[in-house]
Parts: C-alpha cells; sequence; structure tokens
C-alpha cells in the first residue's frame, strides 16, 4: 500500500471516524437533554411527592380536626336535645301552672261567692232567729193575755155571781 492509499484511507477512515463523532455528539447532546429531562422529571417528582406528603400530612390534620369537629357538633347536638327537653318541661310546668293559677282564680271567685252566700244564709237565719223569738215572745205574751183574760172572765163570771 502506497502512501497514497494509506492516505486516502485514512482521509477515508478519518471521514468515518468524524461521521462518528458528529453521530456520538449528537446522540451525548440527546441524551444530556434526555438526562436534563429525567433531572427536570425527578426534580417535578420529587417537588410532587413532597407536596403528596404535605397534603398526605394536612389530609389526615384535616380529618383529625373534622373529627374533632363532630364530636363538638354531636356534643352540642346533645346540648341542644337536652335543652328542647328541658324547654318542653319548662313549657308543660308553665302551662300547668297557668292552669292552677286560673283554677285557683275560679276557686278563689267560688269561695267568695260561697262566702257571700254563707253570710246571707246565716243573716236569713239571725232573721228566723229573731222571728222565732219574737213569735215565743208574742206566743208567751198571748198565753199571758189568755190567762189573764180567764182569769179575769173568771173573776167576771165570779163577781156576777156575787152580784146576783
Amino acid at each position: 500500500m502506497s502512501n497514497e492509499e494509506r492516505l486516502t484511507k485514512l482521509i477515508s477512515e478519518n471521514a468515518f471516524l468524524q461521521s462518528q463523532i458528529e453521530e456520538l455528539t449528537e446522540l451525548a447532546v440527546s441524551y444530556r437533554r434526555e438526562i436534563k429531562l429525567l433531572n427536570e422529571k425527578y426534580g417535578i417528582e420529587a417537588e410532587l411527592r413532597s407536596i403528596i406528603e404535605n397534603n398526605s400530612e394536612e389530609t389526615e390534620y384535616l380529618k383529625y380536626q373534622l373529627e374533632k369537629e363532630k364530636q363538638k357538633v354531636i356534643t352540642v347536638s346533645k346540648r341542644e336535645s337536652a335543652m328542647e327537653l328541658e324547654l318542653l318541661e319548662n313549657i308543660k310546668m308553665e302551662t300547668a301552672y297557668y292552669n292552677i293559677k286560673d283554677q285557683q282564680r275560679s276557686d278563689n271567685a267560688r269561695i267568695l261567692d260561697l262566702s257571700d252566700e254563707i253570710r246571707r244564709t246565716t243573716l236569713v237565719y239571725k232573721n228566723l232567729e229573731e222571728a222565732n223569738r219574737k213569735i215565743s215572745e208574742i206566743s208567751s205574751l198571748n198565753d199571758i193575755l189568755k190567762e189573764e183574760n180567764e182569769l179575769l172572765q173568771y173573776q167576771l163570771k165570779s163577781k156576777k155571781k156575787s152580784e146576783i
């Protein structure tokens, strides 16, 4: 092989190697891009993992808070139910109180009516006693007058007999 042939062969190999270097350079650039994309993707992925972990922690905290709020709602609901029952009892008691108060007013009015009737009846009995006493006096007086009348008649007859 001559120098020219060697030179041609070297030039040809050089050209071939240059083309392979260019291909490898392009491939390296492509790999660098992929690596950059992967790094970005990994960075995004890591960031997303971090966000997911934060969201998970926040979700757990919110679940805890929600459970606390549920307990508060249950407690408030129980208190509200108890207060409603107490209010209903108070309403029943108040209704009973006003019914008793109305009954007491009615009873007081009836007592006043009965007191007036007793007072009138007592007055009638007093008047009746007075009338009975006067009747007894009149009857006694009548009896006395009858006896005096009989005595006078007897005396009159006796006097008539003695005059005769």
